[in-house]
């Protein structure tokens, strides 16, 4: 579905765009599969932006913890990492136009 690429594209918290370059990259996916799909996308859009925050909150759960550690035992201070998951869930929810 081209709106999930277009969905994971734009909120993606790792790309953080401009509503400027979000518009350009959605205008151009629905230019080429047709603007039909623009209605879809605006009702899409907020569940896409929940299913980012959700996987960026998941590093708060004990076990994505332990795992972080494990992974990397210089992992820092668990409370920090915390305090950022947040920051990046808030950025998403109040850069979102639609939320």
């Amino acid at each position: 579905d081209p709106l999930t690429s277009i969905g994971n594209f734009v909120l993606h918290p790792g790309m953080q765009l401009t509503q400027a370059r979000r518009a350009l990259y959605q205008d151009a996916i629905l230019a080429h599969f047709g603007a039909a799909h623009a209605q879809r996308l605006s009702a899409l859009l907020p569940l896409y932006a929940l299913r980012w925050c959700a996987i960026i909150l998941s590093d708060l759960l004990p076990e994505r913890r332990a795992h972080r550690s494990r992974a990397n035992p210089q992992v820092g201070n668990h409370v920090a990492i915390a305090a950022a998951q947040l920051a990046k869930a808030d950025w998403l929810l109040r850069g979102f136009d639609g939320c």
